[in-house]
């Protein structure tokens, strides 16, 4: 894109946690399903944003729980909306909880997504356009 294009940004919230005996490649199996989600958010023409990420931080580098959750609402104070994966997840339902109480969106569905984006942002156009021609090339993985 030549010129700066402010595309609305969505975080994916979702299950990471599992109860796998091998917690780390459930975690991992898990932040790859957001990771294929956030693909199909970015084709959309808006920047998606996954928390669940700092799973991998958390890996390497181990925090309590408090210092993700308080990292996790900062990132959807800073989104336009949320898009709620499926899953059973007790930190995902208060995560929505948050972002409904701050008065950001929630969405179930890429569709409703969709729908709210060019609601939201019918001037984005251009941004949808670059966002689907970037993946020129690329196959585009299973969600």
């Amino acid at each position: 894109m030549s010129e700066h294009i402010r595309m609305l940004r969505v975080a994916i919230l979702g299950p990471v946690n599992t109860t796998r005996r091998d917690e780390e490649a459930g975690q991992f199996a898990n932040v790859r399903r957001m990771v294929r989600v956030a693909n199909a958010i970015l084709r959309l023409g808006c920047v998606p944003n996954v928390p669940a990420l700092c799973s991998f931080w958390h890996m390497i580098e181990p925090l309590p729980r408090s210092v993700w959750v308080e990292i996790s609402r900062n990132e959807i104070l800073r989104s336009d909306a949320c898009f709620r994966m499926d899953g059973p997840s007790s930190g995902s339902e208060q995560e929505i909880e948050f972002a409904e109480e701050s008065g950001i969106p929630v969405f179930y569905s890429l569709e409703e997504l969709a729908d709210w984006s060019r609601k939201k942002d019918p001037s984005n156009f251009v941004a949808r356009q670059w966002a689907a021609s970037m993946f020129d090339g690329f196959e585009r993985g299973d969600l």
